[in-house]
């Protein structure tokens, strides 16, 4: 089974800008632009560093739908319960 975080809701609740995540996870703010907007998908290596980024709330992880709404990525299970042992 494969989760979802929603990337643009992690960034306000962590009241980051778009510029200062994106440089934290070595991507432009345009690509991170995309990601958010559900244009590009963001690699399971930046989903870990998010671990070390900042707050998670369990609102933010889910159970991947049939389609994928925008500013949401695919999580594997080990990232998930490190999300949610992180969340709680």
């Amino acid at each position: 089974m494969e989760y979802i975080i929603d990337i643009k809701e992690f960034r306000e609740t962590n009241n980051l800008r778009q510029n200062d995540l994106a440089d934290y996870l070595g991507l432009s703010q345009t690509f991170l632009s995309q990601i958010e907007s559900g244009k590009r998908p963001l690699a399971q290596k930046h989903i870990r560093k998010l671990l070390e980024a900042g707050k998670f709330v369990t609102t933010m992880i889910k159970e991947k739908p049939l389609s994928v709404k925008q500013a949401q990525v695919s999580m594997d299970r080990e990232v998930f319960d490190l999300l949610k042992n992180q969340s709680e």
